[in-house]
């Protein structure tokens, strides 16, 4: 898997293929390469705890001033910043508690910035909510990874 991973980021990263929007880039290889081991770490706890470990792709959409924080430390929840004694450059709402948002669809979402990322996500346990959300201290007490909200926001 690391290595079709670093082989994808090789072609990406040399390609001329002018079809590839310029804006288009990934992360250091280092980085890549550090934030591929945390997953696959969590991996490995979440299945040693009995959770489910499949990985999927997400988009996540930031300001453009989060980037090189996000390349050198990976998307971290509010609570994960702190304990890591990392600042936030700038932060959004959380109607459904402490985390890090993401969305299955590329288009929502794009008001919480103008950088959009693709994720690899993991999300462990899940627990769908309606637009009220529950506190982070539910969250933890229910052994909750990923909580899956609606907003009601449009795709638009």
């Amino acid at each position: 898997f690391v290595q079709s991973v670093l082989e994808a980021h090789g072609r990406l990263e040399s390609s001329k293929d002018p079809s590839i929007d310029s804006r288009l880039g990934a992360v250091a290889t280092d980085d890549m390469v550090f934030l591929t081991e945390k997953l696959l770490e969590l991996q490995t706890r979440f299945k040693a705890a009995g959770k489910p470990i499949h990985v999927d792709i997400a988009f996540h959409y930031t300001r453009q001033g989060n980037i090189e924080q996000i390349k050198t430390v990976g998307l971290m929840s509010r609570s994960e910043r702190k304990a890591n004694n990392v600042a936030a450059v700038s932060r959004n709402g959380s109607v459904f508690g402490d985390g890090v948002y993401t969305s299955n669809n590329p288009f929502c979402y794009r008001h919480f910035g103008s950088v959009g990322l693709l994720v690899a996500r993991l999300k462990g346990e899940t627990e769908t909510l309606p637009h009220e959300g529950m506190s982070s201290l539910q969250i933890r007490k229910r052994n909750i990874d990923t909580v899956i909200g609606n907003k009601g926001e449009s795709n638009s």
